[in-house]
């Protein structure tokens, strides 16, 4: 069993993943499917010794009721994760207002690191353009689109590309990043042209010259 199956497999008996979010994210990394022995058996009921209550910032408590429609239920969640404590406030704030309160994506992106390696208005500019797709982030951040691609443009072709990273990826090392005129790039990309050999035989060609500025 490969690494990253365990740790799917791992995240879903400790309930950081559903089911479905299990399944999705085993098709990204190309693994075999749930079986049923995969699947974690309900545990017996144990009564557990009562815990005192985090302490939850007035302040922060507002925001994110504000934000989340009033949804005390969700607030609880956030606060009983553990995500009260380990997310930044403006953050926490920022994801739940474009994040549609999903908190198994927050989840998510604690575990694999992108709270602390992505900045944090980037993070949360990608949230509200891809999807909630901690796995894309994920990919961006480690095939070094982050800090290779400026950030509005990043922004942009994630949510005209329908998160393509592979295409990204080919756009930095054709070099067409900073050769093309970034509107240019997005238009291209939004009109279905998201073929990076495309993109550089027009920019090898004198076709580029004869559009106007």
């Amino acid at each position: 069993m490969s690494e990253e199956r365990l740790k799917v497999l791992e995240m879903l008996a400790s309930g950081t993943l559903t089911v479905e979010q299990a399944s999705r994210l085993l098709k990204a990394l190309g693994e075999p499917q749930l079986s049923a022995t995969d699947l974690p058996n309900e545990p017996p009921e144990v009564q557990q010794p009562e815990q005192p209550a985090t302490a939850l910032d007035r302040n922060l408590l507002t925001s994110l009721l504000a934000v989340s429609h009033n949804n005390v239920a969700y607030v609880k969640e956030l606060r009983d994760s553990g995500l009260i404590q380990d997310i930044p406030k403006d953050l926490l704030i920022g994801l739940t207002a474009v994040g549609n309160r999903d908190v198994s994506y927050i989840k998510l992106l604690r575990e694999f690191g992108l709270i602390r390696d992505v900045p944090h208005d980037l993070l949360i500019s990608l949230t509200a353009v891809g999807g909630r797709d901690a796995i894309y982030i994920r990919e961006l951040r480690d095939s070094g689109l982050i800090e290779d691609v400026p950030h509005d443009l990043l922004i942009s072709l994630t949510q005209v590309s329908g998160r393509d990273a592979a295409y990204i990826r080919e756009l930095r090392d054709s070099g067409l990043i900073n050769d093309i005129p970034h509107d240019l790039l997005i238009t291209l990309t939004a009109n279905g042209v998201r073929n990076a050999d495309t993109i550089r035989e027009l920019r090898d060609s004198d076709l580029m010259n004869l559009m106007e500025q």
